[in-house]
């Protein structure tokens, strides 16, 4: 998902056809800033939005600092070519038409089990149809955005990618089936229950019970 399929709508993308659909004024020339040519919402690549890319930049001062005191260029020369492999690394997040990335936190988070093949990953989506990729953009029930997953309970946190009416039918469900991404059954999440982790700020403090079905 982190760079095959648009961070706002799911469906699959093309990065460098949708990259002339805009104008990059910001973003440096070797990252991604695009605009979906299904979901006509801009989407790129934030430097922040890797770990790895983090710790590489807060790495750099000290590292200039040791080349040129110790006299080591080979250092300096080290530390940019594990930089600048990393840059396909970095995912593809929610962007504005200013180039700035917009935050997801605030979106609720629902927590289920897992169950079926293999193991889930953070930032993967999970269907909830399996014709998604044949629908239009935003037109069917939105995907599973896993925020977490614990592989040895299947403890999964997630979030709908978007907002739909028939989202809250799922919220409502004990257990329903997911697809992965390519649109074969995965396995079935189950709620008993299902628990709302409310955003920061929402103004409620204790988790939430939603009624099942």
């Amino acid at each position: 998902m982190r760079r095959a399929r648009c961070p706002w709508c799911g469906k699959k993308i093309n990065f460098r056809a949708d990259g002339r659909r805009c104008r990059k004024k910001v973003t440096p020339r070797y990252l991604v800033f695009a605009k979906c040519g299904q979901c006509d919402r801009y989407y790129g690549q934030a430097v922040y939005a890797s770990k790895y890319m983090r710790t590489m930049f807060w790495l750099l001062i000290p590292v200039v600092i040791a080349t040129f005191v110790f006299e080591m260029p080979w250092l300096l020369i080290f530390h940019l070519l594990l930089s600048l492999p990393a840059v396909w690394w970095i995912p593809f997040c929610r962007m504005d038409e200013s180039e700035r990335p917009i935050d997801t936190d605030s979106l609720p988070r629902y927590e289920a089990v897992f169950s079926g093949r293999g193991t889930l990953g953070k930032g993967q989506l999970c269907f909830l149809t399996d014709r998604f990729d044949e629908a239009d953009a935003l037109s069917v029930v939105s995907p599973l955005f896993i925020d977490s997953f614990d592989r040895k309970s299947g403890q999964t946190t997630w979030h709908f990618l978007y907002d739909h009416p028939q989202n809250l039918a799922y919220v409502a469900k004990r257990d329903f089936a997911v697809f992965d991404r390519h649109m074969n059954a995965a396995g079935e999440m189950s709620s008993v229950p299902v628990a709302i982790r409310l955003p920061a700020g929402a103004g409620l403090e204790r988790v939430s019970r939603i009624p099942r079905e």
